[in-house]
């Protein structure tokens, strides 16, 4: 992958981030040097966009920046020698005979810390572009005012942030137009910017440090930051105050994604105290036995509770901690009666779980008025999960001494899901669809699998949705295939559930694999590619690029989760 299209992230735990390529040519909106968390939802304003880096040596000038126009330019990315992620980045340019390196790291007190360390150097001149807007929007024109005390502050509005920086400023106020960001381009959402320049600093040093931050700067030195690197260092991105964020750039906190993600990215790391402190703030927002799909607050969601119960036996099996045994019982024997009673939502009809609205499973994209895998009815994975919570509940139960019959209404879940989905040569997605998808894993993979003879289908998974980077969400031989997530929004939600590769359910399928006899050595060395890429995505499509969010939290956590349980063993 070139430098225009391998990507960069630092982030925090207050879901602030500093994100572009490694070329610094920012290809996306969400792109930007200083963007900023602004509420518990993690809406984000990119506050500084770009920071031209124009180096005078012996009185020529070099530019270290690139961008997209009609054109590239400038081309400062041929001076990058090289890249490297410790947990803080470091870019090695050389022009000459001079060597540059450049290092930024961003800390839990919002403060970016970019420095800069070089031979031959003359002069640095730092140019901040600033658009104060949303992190999915572009700006065209707005006013500026620049005021100066201790630090140089820039603000607009509400918005404001500070550079503390050594050296001089010089007060320009021009506009920069029409950079492009062609991944926005392709995808049919808006894709033009132009960025204000207030003035710009100069820098007559080989060694300095730049402190962009809001409220107060930190003092932290990234020489004392221990280095970091692989699978698990990269894992904690999405680690933010008592959640879990579900994927860069536009994804904040999804209930379902933080239960599937946290055995991974917590629990196998022993951050069991994270782990309970994102239960408990989940389960203080439980509301009629429903758990928030998002802290909207929105309870649209017909798997989120069952997750949850998931989550939180997998969090008591990998510590023991019974000190909260007691509250979580309760709230989960609320969680099971809304499924026993009914709701809006769902219901019970012979045992199973029955959706009454149509996106209520992962599987829920939806353009204007058009759902594009509508789901009412008996999804498969949800009545996996549905078993799964009832068994949990009865192991729950008998650790308190608590007497129920979960277990004799597991056996009747049990005995009317085999009669629902399965049929001689595949198992249904739906008790009314019966399209070959990934949903049917659940049913051997989860700690409580209601289905035990995975080897009877895993030639066709094998054949229909595996792939080296994750499963298909859809056959490959369906009518209804789009192989390929390109293009507007439509185009791409066409395929998001109907053919998209999806990197996270790589996870049940490696247990479900090793639970029935298959080599652990041969599983991992089919997925090593994936396990291997410097960011592992929300998906692919055929052409095996990484498609959707640059990074995604239940990626990380299945193959995570799956590697530590069940390929190399906790």
């Amino acid at each position: 992958m070139n430098s225009f299209e391998m990507e960069w992230i630092l982030s925090n735990k207050n879901g602030t981030y500093s994100a572009s390529t490694v070329s610094m040519a920012n290809t996306r909106t969400y792109h930007g040097i200083y963007v900023k968390a602004i509420n518990e939802n993690y809406d984000r304003i990119n506050y500084l966009n770009k920071f031209f880096e124009v180096l005078r040596i012996n009185n020529e000038l070099y530019n270290l920046d690139t961008n997209f126009y009609d054109v590239v330019y400038p081309d400062g990315y041929k001076f990058l020698e090289s890249f490297n992620d410790y947990g803080y980045l470091e870019f090695i340019y050389k022009i000459r005979s001079s060597i540059i390196y450049k290092r930024m790291f961003l800390d839990d007190y919002d403060t970016l810390i970019i420095e800069y360390d070089s031979n031959g150097v003359d002069e640095f001149l730092l140019y901040p572009l600033i658009s104060f807007r949303r992190s999915y929007l572009t700006l065209n024109h707005n006013n500026f005012n620049v005021s100066i005390n201790k630090y140089y502050e820039f603000s607009s509005g509400d918005y404001y942030f500070n550079i503390d920086i050594p050296g001089d400023y010089i007060e320009e106020n021009k506009w920069y137009y029409n950079f492009n960001y062609p991944v926005d381009m392709e995808r049919g959402s808006n894709y033009i910017e132009n960025l204000f320049l207030p003035g710009h600093f100069s820098v007559k040093m080989n060694k300095f440090t730049v402190r962009i931050f809001t409220d107060r700067p930190s003092d932290t030195s990234i020489k004392k930051i221990k280095k970091k690197q692989g699978i698990a260092a990269k894992a904690s991105k999405f680690i933010v105050k008592n959640n879990i964020l579900a994927g860069f750039y536009w994804f904040g906190p999804w209930g379902r994604d933080t239960f599937i993600s946290m055995p991974g990215i917590l629990l196998t790391q022993r951050r069991f105290n994270d782990a309970r402190n994102i239960l408990i703030e989940y389960s203080n927002r439980i509301k009629n036995g429903m758990v928030p799909r998002i802290f909207t607050p929105d309870y649209e969601s017909g798997d989120t509770g069952l997750w949850f119960i998931y989550a939180f036996y997998k969090y008591y099996n990998y510590t023991m901690d019974n000190s909260i045994l007691e509250f979580m019982y309760k709230k989960m024997v609320d969680i099971v009666n809304s499924y026993i009673n009914g709701n809006d939502l769902y219901y019970l009809d012979n045992y199973l779980v029955t959706m009454k609205r149509p996106k209520l499973t992962w599987m829920d994209a939806q353009t204007g008025d058009k759902i594009f895998t509508p789901r009412t009815g008996k999804p498969v994975e949800i009545n996996a999960l549905w078993y799964n919570a009832l068994r949990s509940m009865s192991y729950f139960s008998e650790l308190l001494h608590i007497k129920n019959d979960y277990d004799g209404i597991a056996e009747m879940v049990s005995r009317e899901f085999k009669k629902t989905f399965i049929s001689k040569h595949f198992i249904m997605d739906t008790d009314n669809d019966p399209s070959v998808r990934p949903n049917m894993i659940f049913s051997f993979s989860l700690p409580y699998n209601i289905l035990d003879n995975f080897n009877d289908y895993k030639e066709t998974i094998d054949d229909e949705l595996l792939t080296p980077y994750g499963l298909r969400s859809l056959s490959k031989y369906d009518r209804n295939y789009h192989g390929f997530y390109t293009g507007d929004q439509y185009s791409r939600d066409s395929a998001y559930h109907n053919g998209a590769i999806w990197t996270w359910l790589v996870g049940p399928y490696i247990t479900a694999s090793v639970r029935s006899g298959h080599d652990r050595k041969e599983l991992y060395n089919y997925f090593k590619n994936l396990y291997s890429l410097y960011m592992i995505p929300e998906l692919f499509d055929d052409t095996l690029k990484p498609k959707g969010c640059v990074m995604q939290a239940w990626s990380y956590g299945e193959l995570l989760r799956a590697y530590h349980e069940d390929l190399v063993g906790q």
